[in-house]
């Protein structure tokens, strides 16, 4: 009779325990053995302490193990990552040896891997896992006190800031390890015991409050970091009090936070006054005009009160908004507790832009062939042209297509809303022929002004024309005119004229 090795294995299990099925069964189907597979030693042990960082490390196998499997299984790792280095074995021993020494002074993890198997194939099957410690020192130190304490107030502007610890303070963790807002610059030093951290500040501190942070990223000299976070709060100083902006002036003129304020004067200066000394520079950044405009800032001597003077000034009938954000602060570091904006009109009575409000032609010389420049003189004068007038839409054509004067002046008088400077009319005045079918010929003879009148001389040829073909010239007055009062016109003024 033939007996397979299925009915061999069933007539073990009738015959014995499971444990002993279980002890013997590797043992027969696999060459050589082939039981179990287990680690029944390692250096260092788990959760040793103290363990030197220049050592080898090993682990020791019930078994022997497929070599390369195993150490494609096993691991150190740091908290800087995995650990490299090279492998030898003695018999059932797997001996690591690390590239460069531990040097961190945190936890390790060895892990020997479940895929780590015998040379008979059989898995460890589970991981097994040591952690240690290249030190022997694993408490955390912690903030033990602070001078100035924790919520001080009045703190002198000139002492330093002394953090005391409950152990040695690694130093090259004090940058990274500690921060102050608002921050200042300053120095760092430790007592000979390394336990105190002494922040020196380079300059005295502004009044106001400050906040130490220390954070998880400091350490002490055995690398034990600072489990928490933690935060000192002081005050230095004893003014606490916001400013206040008490008024903001053009002129006699107040200007209200959030109302439009009209009849501001451009040229006046704006005055604003707080409440109490203030940070010059604070209020100065904290200040924006829109549009943007430059202006002279002048404080007085309290630094309470700040001028902004316009240099040649505002523009006339234009609107602006003063705004003022919370970032000024006082001497004492205080902050205003609201912003401010104050739109204003410059359509004060020395702000209002020139306009012209009325054109006529006045006299001409007599109409004759010898006509001279000195006619517009003394009785010579005779009344003005009557066709000489404003072109609109039903003049298509010039019901006179006579001659007007040959060689002669004419004078228009032009009448603005404000006195006016000479200067600036010459510039911007001119007479020009748009459409001029019959060739006439005009010229500005001379500009006369008196107050806010303007006598305009026109001298030249009229030719005579067609009915059909209107002469039309075109009278300027370009928008760089000025009044007395330094106002620019808003726009070119246009008049067409015919003949």
């Amino acid at each position: 009779m033939r007996v397979t090795i299925v009915q061999l294995m069933l007539f073990i299990l009738s015959v014995s325990g499971c444990k002993e099925v279980d002890k013997n069964l590797g043992k027969f189907l696999l060459p050589g053995g082939g039981g179990s597979v287990s680690v029944i030693g390692t250096y260092p042990q788990d959760h040793a302490m103290g363990v030197s960082g220049s050592d080898e490390y090993w682990v020791y196998f019930s078994a022997e193990m497929d070599q390369q499997k195993t150490q494609d299984s096993f691991s150190i790792l740091s908290d800087s990552g995995r650990i490299d280095g090279s492998f030898r074995w003695d018999a059932n021993r797997m001996v690591f040896k690390p590239k460069s020494p531990l040097n961190g002074t945190g936890e390790y993890t060895m892990t020997v891997g479940s895929k780590s198997e015998s040379k008979f194939g059989v898995d460890l099957g589970h991981d097994t896992v040591i952690r240690f410690y290249t030190t022997s020192d694993l408490t955390h130190p912690t903030l033990t006190s602070s001078n100035p304490a924790n919520g001080a107030t009045g703190v002198n502007p000139g002492s330093p800031i002394v953090l005391q610890f409950s152990k040695p303070i690694s130093f090259a963790t004090v940058g990274s390890g500690i921060s102050i807002s608002p921050s200042f610059v300053f120095t760092s030093s430790q007592s000979p015991d390394l336990t105190q951290v002494i922040l020196t500040p380079a300059a005295v501190l502004a009044p106001g409050a400050y906040t130490v942070t220390i954070k998880t990223a400091l350490e002490d000299t055995s690398g034990n970091a600072l489990l928490s976070q933690q935060t000192v709060f002081f005050i230095v100083g004893t003014s606490f009090i916001p400013p206040a902006l008490l008024s903001a002036t053009s002129g006699a003129t107040a200007l209200q936070n959030g109302l439009l304020t009209t009849g501001v004067d451009r040229q006046n200066s704006i005055v604003l006054t707080f409440s109490a000394p203030m940070n010059r520079l604070s209020v100065e950044n904290a200040l924006t005009f829109s549009p943007f405009v430059a202006s002279n800032k002048v404080w007085n001597v309290a630094s309470t009160q700040l001028t902004l003077q316009f240099t040649p000034g505002l523009d006339p009938q234009t609107l602006y908004t003063l705004s003022l954000a919370t970032s000024a602060a006082d001497t004492n570091a205080n902050f205003l507790t609201t912003s401010g904006s104050y739109p204003f009109y410059t359509d004060g009575p020395l702000s209002q832009r020139p306009q012209v409000l009325d054109i006529r032609q006045m006299r001409s010389s007599a109409p004759s062939a010898g006509c001279t420049d000195n006619a517009v003189t003394g009785p010579a004068f005779a009344a003005g042209l009557v066709d000489f007038s404003p072109l609109d839409t039903i003049h298509l054509i010039d019901l006179d297509p006579g001659a007007a004067a040959f060689n002669c002046v004419l004078q228009i008088r032009i009448t603005f809303n404000n006195n006016m400077v000479r200067a600036s009319l010459v510039s911007a005045t001119s007479f020009t022929p748009m459409i001029n079918p019959a060739a006439a010929s005009v010229t500005i003879h001379d500009i006369q002004v008196a107050g806010n009148v303007m006598n305009l001389l026109l001298k030249g040829t009229f030719p005579a024309h067609t009915p059909s073909q209107v002469p039309v010239f075109r009278l300027r007055i370009a928008s760089g005119a000025v009044d007395t009062n330094g106002n620019s016109m808003q726009n070119d003024y246009d008049l067409y004229l015919s003949y």
